[in-house]
This record gives C-alpha cells, structure tokens and sequence, in this order.
C-alpha cells in the first residue's frame, strides 16, 4: 500500500514537473526562397542571441553565465531539438561561423523571462503558471550561399517544469517546432 502510493506520488511529480507551453501556431513571414523549405536537409544553427535586458529572478553571477554560456548552449538545444522531430531527416547542428553551403538557422530572443524557480517549485501540485519562464523570439531560416531568406518565424515558449532549466527547456522546445514546422511545409 505504501509503494503503490509512493509511486502514484512519483508520477504525478514527474508529469508536473515538465509543464510547458507552446507556441500555438506558427506565424511567420515567406521570403524570396520560401520554395527551398522543402529541400532544407543540412541546417547550421548559429548561437541565439540574447536580448539586452534578461527578466526573471537570479542574480549577478548568474547573469554573467548565462551570456557566455547560453548562445551556444541555446543552439545545441534549438539544433538537437530539430534533428530529433524531423526523425533525423534534417541534420541540424550549431557552429559559430556562418557556413556557406547549405541553411542556417538565427534566432534572436526579443523576450526573455526566466520566471521564479522558488515560485514554480511551490505551485508544482497547481495548474497555476505562476514564477513560468517566457520566451518571445523571431527565427530565420536562410541560404547560406544566397543569403535569401526562406522564412522567418515567430516563437513563444513557457516552461513551468523544475525538472530542467526553463531555458534549456524552452530552447529544446523551440527546436521541436522549428522541426514540425520543417516536417509540415516539405
């Protein structure tokens, strides 16, 4: 009887504790290349960039982190994200140059709210979004040997979950619709 409870406990805690919010549809701008969204299957993710002003609670240390850390960690994520929802038909990976063959992704974050981690800790057992993180960000998807744009993209994003950081959790999030967005205009 206790186990049973105990586990009962547990899988609540791990279905709550990976609450997120997606964007609910996609909106975005054609570019002169739109036609080649269906031929993308080599995509560089470039490092996200980050807006001046971060919102959310942490402190000095911490902001100094995360805009060394996070424009590459960002695009692992947005890049891992891709290559997994397109069941790897897209080999999404990030680099810090620009490439000159292929597609390559930019995204910059216009939004950034990384929420209150005490707060989402507390109202886990709640369907509240109280202390979430939100993410407001434009995509673009361009050729890199024309430079034309294919298309540009916009993204929202909120985790609740304290299972991972809000923001790695909000990037890899991104990069899954990035990847249905690809899977859904071949």
């Amino acid at each position: 009887m206790r186990y049973a409870m105990m586990l009962s406990l547990l899988s609540v805690f791990f279905v709550t504790a990976c609450q997120t919010s997606k964007s609910e549809m996609y909106t975005g701008t054609a570019g002169d290349a739109f036609e080649e969204r269906r031929v993308v299957s080599n995509l560089k993710v470039l490092p996200v960039k980050l807006p001046k002003q971060i919102h959310g609670k942490y402190d000095q240390a911490d902001l100094e982190r995360f805009y060394r850390d996070w424009p590459m960690a960002g695009a692992r994520l947005v890049a891992d994200g891709v290559f997994e929802e397109t069941a790897e038909e897209v080999r999404a990976m990030a680099t810090l140059e620009r490439p000159s063959t292929g597609y390559v992704f930019e995204l910059e974050i216009e939004y950034l709210d990384l929420g209150d981690p005490d707060s989402r800790a507390s109202s886990i057992l709640h369907n509240k979004k109280q202390g979430w993180s939100h993410v407001l960000a434009k995509g673009r998807l361009i050729n890199a040997e024309t430079g034309d744009l294919v298309v540009e993209l916009q993204f929202e994003q909120s985790s609740g979950g304290i299972a991972k950081p809000a923001f790695e959790n909000d990037m890899a999030n991104l990069g899954e619709e990035l990847g249905r967005w690809l899977n859904d205009h071949r």
